[in-house]
């Protein structure tokens, strides 16, 4: 499996400034000369010697990474320089659609592959994540007409949890507005919605992007004049939100993530008991299994169930879900406050005194695991690896 790059962000209740988001969601991308009939051109890229050289790396790159025994990126990939990086994806496009026989559709979703597999290796900085993904998108758009339309979702699923991961709220909106309208309203795509709500509730006023009424966030934008739409309150939000995360989980019951964004979703709006109950299924039956390794999901409906517990004033039963958090994320910080919450509640205050005071000289020494629950607001981070793992199948010689 591809180790998922995930920043760490700051805890939920804790706001960054967005502001260098929005800047460069604004600034979206510009399609360089080899975009779709439809879109304008800006020049015209002729096949020369260089460009075929280009072309010739690329796919190299491209068989390379087919013939992985994982979807692993080369090094001569990451190796490639920016303006190279930029051209390459339109140099493909253009071949494949003329019918180069080098690059039929399995090669084209391969190529798709790496730059998604190259946006998360752990290491690269912003500016080379966003241009690796970048090229992913172009290709997609591209050649729409030579891969599958299942293909096609999944890809539009892997962008929103990039996105939401980079954290430009306006380019996820954007993003989730496209594939909502291409795809309509499946239990992936709804849950994508809730998490994006929950993302702007929690925002300043200054760090949230411009409201829309497009079907990503129009049903909770109240619409005015021209330029005067606004956001609704935090508190409608996080309803609207659960609401959305109840119908994710009559359309797929098994989606445990949707369990745990509800319970959030619940406590935000002080609705404890139920927040409990939402969590209940993963908190208390469910076994850590060998699937869940890269997944936060149950850690989190453990932290999420405690934190419902403890709020509700069932201290004891909060412990036990607090600790089997800790139980999954020995290192992290969260469900060891929790813990101590807990065990003061319960009047054990000497015990709840020695841990914070364990806690306290642990935050001197760097981090050996992250905490999930800082990268919370981040939606889905660690999903993009999977999809990469679940595709790579399809395209490996």
């Amino acid at each position: 499996m591809l180790a998922v790059l995930h920043h760490r962000r700051n805890n939920w209740l804790t706001r960054t400034s967005v502001a260098a988001v929005l800047l460069v969601a604004a600034a979206m991308w510009p399609y360089p000369t080899w975009a779709r009939a439809a879109e304008p051109r800006q020049r015209v890229q002729a096949q020369t010697p260089r460009t075929e050289a280009a072309l010739a790396a690329y796919l190299r790159d491209i068989q390379q990474f087919q013939s992985s025994a994982g979807p692993v990126v080369p090094d001569s990939f990451l190796a490639r320089g920016e303006e190279w990086l930029d051209d390459a994806p339109g140099l493909l496009c253009s071949a494949a659609l003329e019918g180069d026989p080098r690059i039929p559709p399995r090669v084209v979703r391969a190529a798709v592959l790496l730059h998604i597999a190259a946006s998360i290796v752990p290491g690269l900085d912003r500016d080379r994540r966003e241009r690796s993904f970048r090229g992913a998108d172009v290709i997609v758009r591209r050649t729409r007409d030579l891969l599958p339309r299942d293909f096609q979702r999944r890809f539009a699923m892997a962008a929103i949890y990039f996105w939401q991961a980079e954290t430009p709220v306006a380019q996820v909106v954007a993003t989730l507005d496209d594939a909502l309208t291409r795809f309509g309203a499946d239990a992936d795509l709804l849950l994508a919605q809730g998490t994006l709500w929950e993302t702007i509730a929690t925002l300043r006023d200054d760090e949230r992007p411009r409201p829309s009424a497009g079907k990503a966030v129009g049903e909770i934008v109240i619409t005015g004049l021209p330029g005067q739409n606004a956001w609704e309150g935090p508190q409608k939000i996080h309803r609207r939100s659960a609401a959305v995360f109840d119908r994710v989980l009559k359309l797929a019951p098994d989606l445990d993530e949707a369990r745990v964004r509800l319970a959030h979703a619940q406590i935000m709006l002080g609705n404890n008991a139920d927040a409990a109950a939402a969590v209940a299924p993963l908190a208390v039956s469910r076994n850590f299994g060998p699937d869940d390794t890269e997944s936060p999901v149950l850690y989190l409906a453990a932290l999420m169930h405690g934190r419902a517990l403890l709020a509700a004033g069932s201290a004891d039963a909060a412990l036990t879900s607090m600790r089997r958090a800790q139980s999954l994320c020995q290192q992290c910080q969260t469900p060891r406050i929790g813990v101590s919450q807990a065990l003061r509640a319960m009047g054990n205050v000497g015990a709840a005194d020695e841990l914070m005071l364990g806690v306290l000289r642990d935050g001197r020494q760097p981090l050996s695991q992250m905490d999930p629950w800082w990268e919370y607001p981040a939606g889905q981070w660690w999903r993009p690896s999977g999809l990469v793992t679940d595709l790579f199948n399809e395209v490996r010689q």
